[in-house]
């Protein structure tokens, strides 16, 4: 069985622990929910606020990556005791960016109130998880809430058996990393669930921009973006101290991916970079590669150095 981490952002503080107890009881085996709640406002909104951003990214963090025993969280390490739960028991080794392969949700979904900011906090999260709006109709309504997380969590397992298949595939443009190859992709990673448009929308994409000869999606500034294949990655990702770059680490639209993949980005017409090519690496900013190949991770990052 597929296990699941859903976290509801937007949620007004005083239906929190009811739509919290809800959920959980509905779904008692397989899945972990967090709320991350914030006031209500007069427009009958949410309104994304950075300190409000800061907690949802905290409470995915906890969802999947957090000590607590189930159901309210993830095992990080069930080999061995647990030192919450076993007085005598030894602390999971793990740190707190990292998840054991064998026990970390499949999926993250983010059920969002649609309202001021929205977008901010999708750009935020970077994709990572598959991010679907509730009604606006239900905003502070606790009953309304609970059955439209109910619907937006059946669109969302619809949705990941089309895109988990495409996350093993090397070719994949779901991988693609957003910021630096551009191209319109934002409009691709924007779901439709009719899932027979997504798949077709994902096949026009490929057909459009994949190079079958160079074994590269096109890019603009004449770069060439080409996914490794396995006998020249370079190790699995590391902990990482932000909660935004562990949770893309391992998930790309909710579904999780083989951290080990990169794509060597070079220029068309086979010449180093030699400063020439301007990327953006999350955690370093502006990067200027001097080498042929430029490592870069999926989501936006240099690989190594680069």
């Amino acid at each position: 069985m597929a296990n699941t981490a859903v976290v509801l952002a937007g949620v007004p503080s005083a239906i929190h622990s009811v739509v919290l107890a809800d959920l959980r009881s509905r779904y008692s085996t397989g899945y972990v929910f967090r709320v991350a709640s914030s006031r209500r406002h007069k427009d009958e909104q949410a309104h994304y606020i950075d300190n409000e951003i800061d907690a949802i990214l905290e409470a995915s963090r906890d969802a999947i990556f957090g000590e607590k025993k189930r159901p309210s969280s993830f095992c990080r390490n069930p080999s061995q005791q647990c030192a919450l739960n076993h007085s005598a028991g030894k602390r999971c080794a793990l740190s707190e960016g990292q998840t054991c392969s064998l026990v970390k949700p499949d999926h993250f979904f983010l059920l969002f109130q649609p309202g001021e900011n929205a977008k901010k906090l999708q750009e935020v999260f970077h994709y990572s998880p598959l991010a679907i709006p509730l009604s606006s109709q239900c905003y502070g309504r606790a009953s309304r809430t609970v059955e439209a997380a109910v619907e937006a969590i059946g669109r969302g397992l619809a949705a990941v058996k089309h895109l988990k298949d495409n996350m093993s595939s090397l070719n994949s443009p779901y991988l693609l990393p957003p910021i630096n190859y551009g191209m319109g992709i934002d409009k691709l990673f924007k779901i439709d669930f009719d899932i027979d448009k997504q798949q077709k929308k994902a096949k026009n994409f490929r057909v459009e921009r994949f190079a079958g000869e160079d074994r590269a999606y096109k890019a603009k500034g004449d770069l060439r973006f080409s996914p490794t294949s396995t006998e020249i990655q370079h190790g699995s990702a590391g902990p990482q101290d932000r909660a935004d770059i562990a949770l893309t680490r391992h998930f790309r639209l909710g579904c999780t991916y083989e951290d080990k993949f990169h794509f060597d980005v070079t220029r068309a017409d086979g010449h180093v970079h030699k400063g020439r090519t301007t990327l953006f690496c999350r955690q370093n900013g502006e990067w200027k590669p001097e080498k042929k190949n430029a490592n870069l991770l999926v989501d936006d990052c240099m690989r190594g150095n680069g």
